[in-house]
């Protein structure tokens, strides 16, 4: 699979989030705890992670990830960038994001054009890339602070992906985590891929909830209108009776269904 492959060669060998969140998404971790993360020992570099979702033309619901990395040693843009099949790394602070190659599709956007996100910020898309997983894939890549403007989350991060100084003492690192941190949950990175299928099965939860309420709110209509008609034989008699055409009904019943959906949509 390719975000196994893409896994592989990333450098993040400790991923920390939030303890006792059910999913990365639920994770707080303030920018403090992240300082502090950064100045172990046995930490090489450190990547902040945010994940949330935005809406752009065309897509009501696209999922948002921000990234940080400090150089030299950049390792979610490192695994970023072995999926990255058109165009260039985004650089923060200039307005530009990465996309998925699944959304770059539906929205029908390529390298160089611009994105509105949120409340209509324009940004440049500076590349496309594909991992092999739907959500990912599906999304766009922000830099850190342009993703906790959008998503009015200033001063906290979801994930911590910690790329360690030698690959023997991640175990190490791990139990030093967990000892100066209590409230933080560091795991191995493979574990990564356990967090991003949770993400997933929220993605697919939201789409179950709105697919539901769709034919939910359609058989209401549907209830509503049955029982109006039921309700009202004597006055379609009479009005078939004054030169009304079953066309004319048919037209008056419909325009009143359409009006009721779009009074319910509002």
């Amino acid at each position: 699979m390719q975000i196994d492959r893409s896994m592989a060669n990333s450098n993040i060998d400790v991923v920390v989030q939030e303890k006792n969140a059910v999913t990365p998404v639920a994770s707080r971790i303030p920018e403090d705890s992240i300082k502090l993360l950064h100045e172990l020992e046995n930490v090489r570099s450190l990547s902040s992670i945010i994940i949330g979702s935005t809406r752009t033309p065309g897509l009501p619901y696209v999922f948002l990830f921000g990234i940080s990395s400090q150089a030299p040693y950049l390792s979610v843009t490192n695994w970023l960038g072995t999926g990255l099949i058109e165009g260039s790394m985004l650089r923060p602070g200039k307005k530009e994001v990465m996309i998925g190659r699944s959304a770059a599709r539906r929205l029908k956007k390529e390298t160089g054009d611009t994105l509105e996100l949120g409340s209509k910020e324009l940004f440049t898309i500076s590349g496309v890339y594909w991992l092999g997983q739907g959500v990912l894939d599906g999304g766009v890549v922000i830099d850190i602070e342009g993703s906790q403007g959008l998503l009015k989350r200033q001063g906290y991060v979801n994930l911590a992906l910690i790329e360690g100084k030698t690959k023997q003492k991640t175990a190490t690192l791990i139990r030093e985590i967990q000892d100066r941190f209590p409230n933080l949950s560091p795991a191995p990175a493979s574990s990564l891929r356990t967090r991003i299928r949770a993400i997933t099965m929220i993605d697919g939860f939201v789409a179950a909830v709105s697919v539901t309420s769709l034919v939910l709110s359609g058989v209401l209509i549907l209830n509503t209108l049955i029982m109006a008609i039921s309700e009202r034989t004597r006055e379609i008699g009479i009005l078939m009776a004054i030169g009304w055409s079953r066309g004319m009904i048919m037209g008056l019943i419909v325009t009143e269904a359409v009006l009721l959906g779009m009074v319910g949509a509002f």
